[in-house]
């Protein structure tokens, strides 16, 4: 009997370490998209230059997000995990930067067609922003994975 209630205090306690663990990940990736996103909501966006800023913000921000969690999903990869992580990152740069040039040129047709205007030109801003934010996110999403394996 004694040996049934050490096992279940054990399960009790292993369950624990996973929750935590668990919680203590999600929380930190929401207290990081949180001040991205809080920040850019409550930009006053006065002129051009505040929209510039703002948009600067959100990209530099969620490249650092990005980064972090590319290197703790890295770290939690076996040698081809990491490998694959690697070539995937890779083809995902070389798309972005792709993507990147889809979007300056429908901007400029935008440009165009509006007849110009200081905001025109940056039609394309928030979306370079948020390419970075989805790709921070599935790296989110995949060390999150990884975390959650290692305590079931």
């Amino acid at each position: 009997m004694k040996r049934i209630i050490y096992i279940f205090l054990f399960l009790l306690s292993a369950s624990h370490v996973y929750s935590q663990k668990i919680l203590e990940v999600q929380q930190e990736f929401k207290q990081d998209t949180t001040r991205i996103e809080s920040h850019v909501r409550s930009a006053f966006l006065a002129n051009t230059a505040d929209f510039v800023q703002c948009m600067n913000y959100l990209f530099d921000e969620y490249d650092k997000l990005l980064n972090k969690y590319y290197r703790l999903l890295m770290s939690n990869l076996n040698e081809e995990g990491k490998a694959a992580l690697k070539s995937a990152q890779m083809n995902w740069i070389k798309f972005q930067t792709a993507d990147r040039k889809l979007l300056d040129n429908i901007s400029m047709q935008v440009y165009k067609n509006v007849g110009g205007g200081t905001m025109s030109n940056y039609i394309s801003d928030p979306l370079y922003g948020y390419i970075v934010k989805d790709r921070a996110i599935e790296l989110y999403n995949y060390y999150s994975a990884i975390v959650e394996s290692k305590y079931e």
